[in-house]
């Protein structure tokens, strides 16, 4: 059945001016009142289908641009919030309808907390997204119930600064413990000045379900890039991780590289807007692409999407080889190796590097120019032309051995484990090889 709501539309303009708030504070606080009023009546009047609602408070402006950088708690709002929140348990008593809550730049005081928490901890919430709400101690304890009661949510974002005590420790357990979450979003939570917090929030990463976890804007330094290496290297479920906007160094950045030497889950490592030059990201390039040999480059770590601005490389690589090294756009981890392998083969100029050939044996060499070609067709990678590359093979590089072998072998496709590329083309990718040149292009 609906609640019959209070029949109160907000404070008046005036009222917020007369406390002496700015212009745009005042417009803000009554969008807020309007936004409260439109979803009480909504949630209180309103089916819904299957399907996830997406319910929002916020204001229009960035909070950058309010003196006060919140819309702080009043009185005046105590009616709205009741309202809204007895149209929430409305809606969750007619359908139990899932549904993603955000509350952000306003501040959730007790008051409005004892009104939020008991429809929260009952209602089929998929999400929940707090951002700058200035919560109080209570605030981290309903937050930790909340997630006890909560079994369905996928998503926890709790962006407000957290202190480190016996409740941060009892939230990070309700992490671990929780059956389902995939998401966790923890900004500007104040971890970078903390070690004790932090220690206490990197066991809760280790929850099977997660997915994707941020930790974005929290000063981590070196203590923390610590913590964060160790949780890498034991080779967790996690996919996708977020460092952006921390003070990782370049001995920071090289703890995460021999990390990821290890980690074969982790996708995608977010480290845009960190403190690390040419030396991290030289301990990167040892990660993803050690070419000091096609076997260490094979053994390379293909499957993790690191990301930072190019200008960071510097003159350590061109735009192509960036591309190809850090750019994958979506391209698997088999072929990012093949497009490595064929590049670390070409080079950015598209002259063979022999140096890397002098291990190979003869009877490969055709099935990596065969490589290099699909690769060129299919714009993995920009190789010279086929015909290039073998008058390079045959003017610099065991002409007579390659001869002989053809000659007693009987052509060269007799040799190779036929392998078809993406564009249906039958290609020998890769031949048995003698124990002492290890070469694996597959």
């Amino acid at each position: 059945m609906p609640t019959q709501l209070i029949p109160y539309t907000g404070a008046p303009y005036t009222y917020w001016t007369s406390k002496g708030h700015s212009q745009l504070y005042s417009f803000e606080m009554m969008n807020l009142q309007r936004q409260l009023r439109q979803w009480a009546s909504y949630l209180n009047t309103r089916r819904f289908a299957d399907g996830e609602l997406f319910i929002e408070l916020s204001p229009d402006c960035h909070h950058s641009m309010l003196v006060e950088g919140i819309l702080l708690y009043d009185d005046a709002l105590l009616p709205l919030w009741k309202n809204f929140c007895d149209g929430l348990a409305a809606m969750t008593s007619i359908s139990p309808q899932k549904f993603l809550l955000i509350i952000q730049d306003v501040q959730l005081s007790r008051s409005v907390l004892s009104l939020l928490s008991p429809v929260l901890n009952q209602a089929q919430i998929a999400g929940l997204l707090l951002r700058n709400n200035m919560l109080p101690r209570r605030g981290i304890r309903c937050l930790t119930k909340f997630l006890k009661r909560s079994p369905h949510l996928k998503c926890l974002a709790a962006c407000n600064e957290l202190e480190s005590n016996e409740t941060c420790i009892a939230f990070a357990e309700a992490v671990k413990q929780h059956p389902s979450i995939e998401s966790l979003i923890l900004h500007q939570i104040g971890l970078g000045h903390n070690r004790s917090l932090m220690t206490s929030i990197m066991p809760s990463l280790h929850n099977r379900t997660l997915e994707a976890v941020s930790l974005g804007n929290n000063n981590i330094d070196s203590f923390g890039a610590g913590l964060i290496a160790d949780f890498l290297k034991a080779n967790p479920t996690l996919k996708t991780l977020h460092l952006d906007k921390n003070l990782l160094s370049d001995d920071d950045v090289a703890l995460l590289a021999e990390s990821l030497t290890t980690n074969t889950n982790l996708v995608e490592l977010n480290l845009h807007e960190n403190q690390f030059g040419a030396c991290g990201v030289n301990a990167l390039l040892r990660c993803v692409y050690n070419k000091i040999s096609l076997n260490a480059i094979h053994d390379s770590n293909h499957t993790c999407h690191i990301k930072f601005p190019a200008e960071q490389c510097g003159e350590l690589l061109t735009e192509d080889e960036f591309n190809v090294i850090f750019n994958p756009n979506g391209e698997s981890p088999i072929i990012r190796k093949q497009a490595k392998i064929a590049l670390a083969i070409c080079g950015a100029t598209g002259s063979v590097n022999f140096l890397l050939l002098g291990d190979v044996p003869v009877r490969l060499m055709p099935h990596a120019l065969a490589l290099m070609a699909v690769l060129n067709a299919d714009a993995v990678c920009r190789c010279p032309s086929i015909l290039d590359l073998v008058t390079q093979v045959l003017s610099g590089w065991n002409m007579p051995w390659l001869f002989t072998h053809h000659r007693s072998r009987g052509g060269w496709r007799s040799q190779g484990m036929l392998l078809r590329s993406k564009r249906g083309r039958n290609t020998s990718l890769c031949v048995p090889l003698r124990r002492s040149a290890r070469l694996r292009i597959e």
